[in-house]
């Protein structure tokens, strides 16, 4: 009763695989980057810029200053600063909207 499950389910993956190597070649070949023309590829390929770090302080009220690298936007700012231990990452921290105008 099982043996014909297991059978045909065995053979499903490798024909779909079959299936989607012989069209998955012959669409990607076909595929345009940026000129838009059919069968070229870009002839530059454009690197990303390094980050820059400026020297960052950051001066808690009654005292202590913490030197560092800043990031994001190069601005002076004064504002709340949150320590989170929250189990999210930090990405989705800096994304929060919760966290607007806060320093986190």
């Amino acid at each position: 009763m099982f043996g014909r499950l297991f059978r045909s389910s065995a053979i499903k993956p490798a024909t779909a695989f079959a299936t989607a190597a012989r069209f998955g070649a012959q669409s990607r070949g076909l595929a345009t980057v940026e000129t838009n023309i059919p069968g070229k590829t870009a002839s530059k390929r454009v690197r990303s810029k390094s980050p820059t770090f400026e020297r960052a302080t950051f001066t808690i009220k009654n005292g202590p200053i913490f030197h560092g690298k800043s990031f994001g936007a190069n601005s002076n700012i004064s504002g709340e600063a949150v320590f989170t231990t929250s189990l999210v990452g930090y990405p989705e921290s800096m994304t929060d909207p919760s966290y607007r105008g806060q320093i986190l």
